[in-house]
């Protein structure tokens, strides 16, 4: 009796595996179908888009090209940003009347207009820096 019991689990457990296994190909059948009809949507839509899936992403940066120091102050230092560009100058006050140029340091992010009032020859000077900036575009 035993052999008997052994031989119908062994028969049942063959039918069972036969039954998935067509199963299992009937699915990998349609899915085979389905993405090629992905691969077909995806190409008509690439090619309507004119998108380059592995491009990377562009975006608008303010950036700082050079300071330029109009009047009233010498440039020493700059800083710069990721990009390369200027971020930030340095830089001394002068006094335009006697040409004195003080140990004040001063730092600038944009344009800037402000006085000085020199010790020396007692005047006050305008000390004006300008930054060209503009807008450019940086791949990510």
């Amino acid at each position: 009796m035993k052999k008997f019991t052994y031989l119908i689990l062994c028969l049942m457990l063959a039918f069972s595996f036969n039954a998935c296994k067509s199963k299992s190909d009937n699915a990998t059948n349609s899915d085979l179908n389905i993405s090629s009809q992905e691969t077909v949507s995806d190409e008509n839509s690439i090619s309507s888009n004119k998108n380059i899936p592995n491009q990377p992403a562009k975006k608008s940066v303010y950036v700082v090209k050079n300071f330029l120091a109009i009047e009233g102050a010498v440039i020493y230092d700059q800083t710069y940003d990721e990009y390369g560009y200027p971020n930030c100058c340095y830089f001394h006050k002068k006094c335009e009347s006697c040409g004195d140029v003080s140990n004040n340091n001063g730092s600038a992010r944009s344009n800037l207009t402000t006085s000085y009032y020199c010790p020396k020859c007692k005047t006050s000077n305008q000390v004006e820096i300008k930054a060209d900036a503009e807008w450019i575009e940086v791949y990510e």
